[in-house]
């Protein structure tokens, strides 16, 4: 807004006019005053009075108690007496000294209005000249906070907005006065103007650092004023609040005594005591302030009031004592602002450094996501070849898995544990029959039962049965069953690679089933692992991970187990290509056979001892007869019998090679080359954000509005708060700027 429009009222004069009659404001300072009041005023005028609370002086009372002119008198300033100009929100006065003479006015949105109404608001300033402009301008400020005129559309009695107006010039003081709106008794129009007005004058009041002018009226009985009330609230003890009676000329003589004990002290205390003002009557008209301190001056000397102290009654004294109170607030509360100040900054400097590095364009957001993986890969690689030196891998819990969650960053630990949980579940139930003693199984078979117990008390293998046994004979028979039922041309006594196939079918169905879970608990395990260093990369803005996540490492994880998925469909199909070329099988069948006959030809020797007559001793001797007959017995004439138990025999023998080859398939062609080997390097590196389009990086790194808003924000408060700092440092003797 610009110049206001110029008001022809008589009662109004000019800025220089009042600085005329401002010379006792000399009073308030002196130079250690000036030193401090110079250091609030600074932090005031660069916004900090938003962020720390700081010393000020306050204008309270109930509608019509005379605060108006009390603030008149107290700064010599000739505010409007226009009915509801000034006292439907607070005004704030910054009187400060400089060379040029200024009357300066904005509006501060309170915290409440919205984007749209604080813009229009901050947007309204005015300078203007001369004092009677100032009608105009609060008349312009009223309207542009939506308050009007009663009548209008959408008419509001009260605003929490503030009119600020800064007054500089020579000979005026540092000095900050706040005057607020008159507490309601009642509202007829509007009950909620009497809560909105109540919650403002509290806000101010309740600030510690505030110094409270309670201003009360003769005019009404003393009972009826609200603002008594209101300060005991805040300030119990009546430590930081001063009592200013005002219209005394309009007590009658038999009410006067009570007022001069309460003036005295003696009916409510405070610590700062009370001061008694004379302000102009309505009758009286508009004088100068020479005239109207003349007058105030002649009515302290007669009557009752002249037994009142001089330094409590009067303008003149009165801006004595908000010197000293001032002064004395000030002096005691800078340490503390300045605590405050510096506890603010380094809050703020946190804040800023949780919202990471900056980064508004695509080179800022590059150069941000190549740093991030860097440290991500090297991670990543670090936890797939076990070099766990980096201070990420040092939480570990003993009580927990390996591959526990709590474990989880030890990544090659709980691949190595899960792969051994595979082989050993492969050894324990990988099969559906136990078969006889004559093979590994029957060992594996006896291990101890804690170990079966621990297997099935895992998820793996935990859905499969537990192997049935079989004696020799009842798996002879159960392959019997197999090769009457797939009998091919093959000449008696032989056997068909179809039955032996068929066998090692049935035999290893449970691989498929136990190899799929286990490369479900190996990707778990890698997106877990990839989850953690994403989420502990330091300067990773909070939407970082989701952001990553969904651009690479998710699809990259699925695309890895499907990869792998269909590694194990191979490797399950080649499974049952029954081939082999290593020599030491038919070893291995040799010695099933050397242990068959030997088996046998112990069982023939031990039916064919018999004594051997030797006087004088008992011994026994093999009957060689006896032996031949006992191996002819053995033949197995049953040439369906014959075939199964040679078939047996090359199929368990062909197992035992084929189980330990699938167990080394699944873990190395499928675990390492698909999940494990190659996740830091699809997950994130440096190769791959350099293939990043500049959309993919805005997606990832991009800041969004609300951060970047919030920086800028954060960014102003620091910048304010140092200021601040910086101030306190020069006040104070300190290095200057």
């Amino acid at each position: 807004m610009g110049t206001a429009k110029q008001s022809q009222s008589p009662t109004t004069r000019s800025i220089n006019d009042v600085q005329f009659n401002t010379a006792s404001f000399k009073d308030l300072q002196c130079d250690e005053e000036r030193q401090l009041l110079d250091v609030v005023d600074g932090l005031r005028r660069r916004g900090l009075n938003d962020t720390i609370e700081l010393p000020q002086l306050v204008v309270c009372g109930d509608q019509s108690s005379g605060k108006s002119s009390v603030l008149e008198a107290i700064t010599e300033i000739p505010f409007p007496r226009n009915e509801g100009l000034c006292t439907r929100f607070a005004t704030e006065i910054i009187l400060r000294r400089d060379h040029a003479s200024t009357i300066v006015m904005k509006i501060i949105p309170s915290k409440d209005a919205s984007p749209q109404e604080k813009k229009k608001l901050e947007g309204f300033q005015s300078s203007i000249v001369d004092f009677k402009q100032l009608p105009d301008v609060i008349e312009d400020a009223t309207a542009i906070m939506g308050l009007g005129k009663a009548g209008q559309p959408n008419y509001k009695n009260f605003s929490r907005h503030v009119l600020s107006m800064t007054i500089t010039g020579p000979e005026r003081p540092m000095l900050t006065l706040v005057d607020l709106p008159g507490l309601i008794h009642f509202a007829r129009e509007n009950p909620a103007d009497k809560d909105l007005v109540f919650d403002l004058v509290r806000e101010y009041m309740a600030n510690p650092r505030t110094i409270i002018l309670a201003v009360i009226t003769g005019k009404n009985d003393l009972n009826n004023q609200v603002v008594l009330d209101e300060y005991k609230k805040v300030d119990p003890h009546g430590r930081r609040t001063l009592g200013i009676i005002t219209k005394p000329d309009t007590i009658s003589q038999r009410e006067i005594p009570s007022w001069i004990e309460l003036a005295q002290n003696k009916v409510t205390f405070l610590e700062r005591e009370w001061h008694v003002l004379r302000n102009c009557a309505p009758d009286e008209g508009r004088t100068s302030f020479r005239t109207r301190n003349k007058v105030e001056k002649e009515f302290f000397e007669q009557g009752l009031w002249a037994t009142l102290p001089k330094e409590h009654v009067g303008v003149k004294e009165l801006r004595k004592r908000l010197s000293g109170l001032l002064f004395c607030q000030i002096k005691k509360e800078l340490p503390g602002v300045h605590d405050e100040i510096a506890e603010k900054l380094r809050a703020t400097e946190d804040e800023i450094r949780k919202l990471g590095e900056k980064r508004e364009t695509i080179n800022e957001q590059r150069v941000l996501l190549m740093g991030m993986a860097i440290w991500i890969n090297g991670n990543l690689k670090a936890g797939v070849t076990g070099h766990y030196a980096d201070k990420f891998f040092r939480d570990m819990d003993m009580t927990a898995a390996p591959d526990s969650d709590k474990n989880i960053r030890r990544f090659r630990a709980a691949i190595q544990h899960l792969n051994n949980d595979f082989a050993k579940c492969m050894r324990l139930q990988g099969h559906n029959y136990s078969l006889g003693d004559d093979y590994e199984l029957a060992a594996e078979e006896n291990m101890a039962t804690k170990e079966r117990r621990d297997v099935k008390n895992r998820s793996l293998g935990s859905m499969l049965p537990k192997p049935k046994t079989l004696s020799r004979k009842e798996s002879i028979d159960w392959v019997r069953d197999i090769l009457i039922r797939n009998r091919g041309p093959e000449m008696p006594g032989n056997f068909s690679h179809a039955l032996i196939l068929r066998i090692f079918e049935e035999q290893t169905s449970p691989w498929e089933v136990i190899a799929r879970e286990h490369v479900n608990r190996v990707a778990r395990c890698c997106k877990e692992f990839a989850y953690s260093v994403i989420e502990a990369t330091p300067g990773a803005p909070p939407e970082f991970k989701e952001r990553i996540v969904t651009l690479s490492v998710k699809d990259t994880l699925d695309v890895a187990l499907k990869a792998a998925k269909e590694e194990l469909d191979r490797i399950v199909t080649d499974k049952n290509t029954i081939m082999t070329y290593d020599p030491s099988f038919t070893a291995e069948i040799q010695k099933q056979r050397q242990k068959k006959h030997a088996r046998i030809a112990q069982d023939a020797a031990k039916e064919a001892t018999v004594p051997q007559p030797i006087p004088g001793a008992t011994r026994t001797g093999v009957d060689l007869l006896r032996f031949e007959e006992a191996m002819a017995n053995t033949i197995e004439k049953d040439q369906d019998k014959f075939s199964a138990e040679g078939a047996l025999d090359y199929t368990m023998t062909y197992y035992i090679k084929a189980r330990s080859y699938f167990i080394y398939s699944v873990t190395v062609y499928v675990i390492e080359r698909h999940l494990v080997k190659n996740l830091p390097d699809t997950i994130l590196s440096l190769i791959k954000v350099s293939k990043m389009s500049d959309k993919e990086i805005h997606y990832v790194a991009a800041e969004p509005k609300e951060t970047t808003a919030l920086r800028n924000h954060l960014e102003d408060r620091r910048k304010m708060l140092q200021i601040g700092l910086d101030m306190f440092k020069v006040a104070m003797g300190g290095l200057k700027p």
